[in-house]
């Protein structure tokens, strides 16, 4: 068992947890009626990084050595530490922001009740922090794992990501018309001094 996938797993499990426990930790919202708790979503993400753990570290399931490829163990193990830094980190600054955000996060744009532009904290460094966090952890899971597997996570997160970041920065210019157009002077989206 390599202790460096542990961690990452712990890390994804954290992050996962974190988001369940404080899902409606928000205010209320003006354009839809209050969502319960998702319950099966966060249900089901657990349970999967659960299985990619077991089928990863081959507890569970016999791996034949034409995929071992596909689902390599750490073979450098300086990247692999380096991976479990990186996830460790991002899911410190993903949870860092969430917390920053307070009442004012919510899963998809949204206005709130009382809504107010958040700039201080992480957010005084990049708009996007809990993506930085999320693009963090999967770059980290590339390092850790070094297996196509976490490539294609990589890949499906940097879509994710690029796809999201442009519509809420659409809404929050029309939510903040005054507000959002100066922060953006001043702050990258998502990576630190580069966009």
């Amino acid at each position: 068992m390599s202790i460096t996938i542990d961690i990452a797993v712990l890390c994804w499990i954290a992050f996962v947890v974190y988001w369940a426990i404080n899902w409606k930790n928000s205010k209320p919202s003006k354009l839809r009626p209050d969502r319960k708790v998702p319950l099966r979503i966060i249900g089901i993400a657990i349970v999967t990084i659960f299985l990619l753990y077991r089928f990863l570290l081959g507890k569970s399931m016999r791996i034949g050595p034409h995929i071992m490829w596909f689902l390599s163990r750490p073979t450098i193990l300086p990247l692999a530490v380096f991976g479990d830094l990186l996830t460790v980190a991002g899911v410190t600054v993903a949870i860092i922001a969430r917390h920053t955000l307070a009442d004012n996060w919510s899963s998809k744009p949204d206005i709130k009740k009382g809504h107010e532009l958040v700039t201080t904290g992480v957010y005084s460094v990049v708009r996007h922090p809990i993506y930085t966090g999320m693009l963090m952890m999967s770059i980290g899971a590339v390092c850790d794992l070094q297996s196509m597997v976490s490539l294609i996570i990589l890949a499906i997160a940097l879509v994710v990501i690029l796809t999201r970041i442009p519509k809420e920065e659409r809404f929050m210019t029309q939510t903040f018309p005054d507000q959002y157009p100066a922060y953006k002077k001043h702050t990258n989206a998502l990576i630190p001094f580069v966009w």
